[in-house]
């Protein structure tokens, strides 16, 4: 969008969202290094990707932050192409690469 002049380049630079997603052994030294918490209970839930989920739920999460600092006119195009980019992968995957939720209970130590 930067080449079509649709956004600034250097707002585009600063801009920064830090996402990871640990698998669910990743998570578990995460954890122990912190040494806050320990976990209670800890499942991977296998599932099919469903390719329209994943960009709604980015957006339902982000689509205020981008409006913010690029503007509420574009957030239709960044969604549309993103959903065009992650048609029919998963963001999360177990070691075996398999799509999965974590659902993780922490208890405070």
């Amino acid at each position: 969008m930067v080449n079509e002049g649709r956004l600034n380049k250097d707002e585009l630079d600063s801009f920064n969202i830090p996402v990871y997603s640990p698998s669910a052994s990743e998570f578990r030294l995460l954890v122990q290094h912190n040494a806050c918490f320990s976990i209670a209970r800890l499942e991977e839930m296998r599932y099919e990707p469903v390719p329209s989920i994943s960009p709604q739920s980015i957006r339902a999460g982000f689509e205020a932050i981008l409006s913010k600092n690029f503007g509420n006119e574009i957030v239709d195009e960044v969604f549309r192409r993103y959903a065009e980019k992650v048609e029919g992968r998963s963001f999360i995957r177990d070691e075996e690469g398999i799509a999965c939720q974590l659902f993780i209970l922490l208890k405070r130590d």
